[in-house]
């Protein structure tokens, strides 16, 4: 078995991270994805030759928390009976997490497929997917 690789934040009282809840809280979400703006191209400002090794950890942290981010997301609109509009919250904080990441989150998937990681291959590819703009995931309800 090969040595695990990984990025972790630490979170500390008061940070963005110390603050996101099982519950979900747009605000403090919005929080997260809207700090990371611009992070692919200040890191590579930063770091002009940084490894392909560090951009893929940075990317597998950030696809890491957009998982995180959308099961909390599904299970608020569940509970809300507004899965209609999970599509459209998915998309814009895959827009936002994507967009901060060095790599893309398929190359991060393809990845957690060639390691063996299927759950975590499914998970991402699973909330990517539905984070499409194309159909409808559910219809919305009769009012």
């Amino acid at each position: 078995m090969r040595p695990s690789h990984g990025f972790y934040y630490r979170s500390r009282p008061g940070s963005i991270l110390a603050e996101i809840r099982a519950d979900f809280d747009y605000r403090r979400n919005d929080e997260l994805a809207d700090a990371l703006a611009g992070f692919r191209e200040d890191l590579i400002r930063a770091i002009p030759d940084v490894s392909m090794e560090t951009r893929r950890l940075v990317a597998l942290f950030l696809a890491r928390e957009y998982v995180k981010l959308a099961k909390r997301l599904m299970r608020v609109h569940r509970r809300q009976r507004s899965l209609h509009l999970l599509r459209g919250d998915l998309n814009r904080y895959r827009e936002k997490m994507e967009g901060a990441s060095p790599l893309p989150f398929a190359q991060i998937a393809a990845r957690h497929a060639r390691d063996g990681q299927m759950v975590r291959w499914a998970a991402l590819r699973f909330f990517m997917a539905l984070s499409q703009r194309s159909g409808r995931l559910i219809r919305k309800p009769a009012i």
